[in-house]
């Protein structure tokens, strides 16, 4: 999590994740968006390969013009719109968890 100085050597979460609310979408050479809308304004990704993002109403996330992910690594929190949805593109088979922020 991450967390943003506000005074002093106090430190408050910039965001956490939801209990039980995240969503995982199956990567390919083909574009891929969340099941449902993620009801929530910030998001967490982490990926099981390198790929691309995008989120929107109804995105399609293209290699090489959208977000770059890293594998295996927690990243965000990201800013979206609440009832966004989430598409991911990699180059191989892999995975994308979608986790919203509280």
């Amino acid at each position: 999590m991450a967390n943003l100085p506000i005074a002093a050597g106090i430190v408050r979460p910039l965001g956490s994740i939801a209990s039980n609310a995240g969503q995982k979408v199956a990567l390919s050479a083909t574009s891929a968006q969340t099941a449902a809308p993620v009801a929530a304004n910030m998001v967490f990704l982490k990926s099981d390969i390198a790929c691309f993002v995008l989120s929107g109403s109804n995105p399609t996330a293209v290699v090489d013009t959208c977000f770059p992910l890293p594998a295996n690594q927690l990243v965000g929190p990201f800013a979206i719109n609440n009832g966004d949805k989430i598409a991911g593109i990699a180059l191989a088979a892999g995975n994308l968890w979608v986790y919203p922020c509280q």
